[in-house]
């Protein structure tokens, strides 16, 4: 990460620098004194009034432009594309001199990615375009009216709450009919490729909740046929039947030798890894996960006590 110098009076050439940008006594800045910087000047257009301090802030009232004067529906001639440009820091990414090797003051035009911070308010214009951003979901639209803003960091802080809402009206800026509600993408890193649809909070958690009933209800099941199959293997550890011995016919036969422990030992395991870690399952790990993910008061809810979604 690149920082500057907190003085930094580079942007002049060295002659300049020396002779005509001196940091003279009670022109440092400090305690709000005027700050003595090289900063280049705004090309204006004919059209503009331009408002400025002197430290590369500006407010432009004029017409759509996003760069030079021929740029934007503004520089095409159209009309209805009244815009108020708000910025601080011209051209600061790309640090330019404020005055050329001659000592000519240098000037420039805006530019919505090198400016250091803006707000940008046109009643037509191409808003997606202007600020180099992804369609997404929501799409790029142009010639419409649009409100910008880029920085380093944006922050927005609702004492009593932040709504991001859209369509409050059918119609838009050019008289024409809104048919369709358009959502809010929320995109990291100006990449739209994997991007994909919020859930609903209370949805998902009936979802879910629906779920680990099924799953409740087919460890009941399991364990009912643990329960019938440990029944089956009593019955073969201790059965007996008519056989054929020496003395005679039809006399009964004791439990099979063979099958008794194998039955006896399968019954136990059965016991052991089948039905009580199958109960435990059940009236314990499911119920935990119900609460503390699916139930407000969980440690690990998964909506949001706060934000919603629609």
């Amino acid at each position: 990460m690149a920082y500057r110098k907190a003085i930094d009076i580079g942007g002049s050439s060295a002659s300049v620098k020396k002779n005509t940008y001196p940091r003279s006594k009670g022109k440092s800045g400090v305690a709000g004194t005027f700050c003595e910087e090289p900063t280049p000047r705004y090309i204006k257009a004919k059209n503009e009034e331009v408002l400025t301090g002197g430290n590369g802030e500006y407010i432009i009232m004029g017409r759509d432009r996003a760069k030079s004067r021929i740029d934007g529906y503004g520089g095409r001639g159209e009309t209805k594309c009244a815009a108020i440009d708000l910025i601080v820091g011209l051209s600061s990414a790309d640090n330019p001199p404020a005055v050329d090797k001659n000592g000519e003051q240098v000037y420039v035009d805006k530019n919505f990615l090198s400016d250091a911070a803006r707000i940008y308010l046109s009643q037509k214009t191409d808003i997606d375009k202007n600020f180099n951003l992804v369609e997404g979901k929501v799409g790029s639209p142009e010639a419409k009216s649009g409100i910008g803003m880029s920085a380093d960091s944006i922050r927005l802080a609702g004492k009593e709450g932040i709504k991001l809402i859209t369509r409050n009206h059918v119609i838009n800026s050019q008289g024409g009919t809104v048919e369709k509600v358009s959502g809010i993408d929320l995109i990291a890193g100006n990449d739209d490729r994997d991007l994909q649809p919020l859930v609903k909070g209370r949805n998902l958690a009936e979802a879910i909740t629906q779920l680990t009933n099924h799953v409740g209800k087919l460890a009941s099941i399991i364990t009912n046929i643990l329960i019938n199959q440990m029944q089956l293997n009593t019955a073969i550890a201790t059965h007996s039947h008519a056989g054929v011995t020496t003395a005679g016919m039809g006399v009964k036969v004791g439990p099979s030798i063979t099958l008794m422990p194998i039955a006896g030992k399968c019954a136990t395991q059965h016991a052991m890894n089948g039905q009580t870690p199958l109960t435990i399952f059940r009236t314990k790990q499911l119920e935990n996960f119900k609460v503390n993910y699916l139930t407000p008061m969980g440690r690990k809810y998964i909506n949001s006590y706060y934000n919603n979604v629609n």
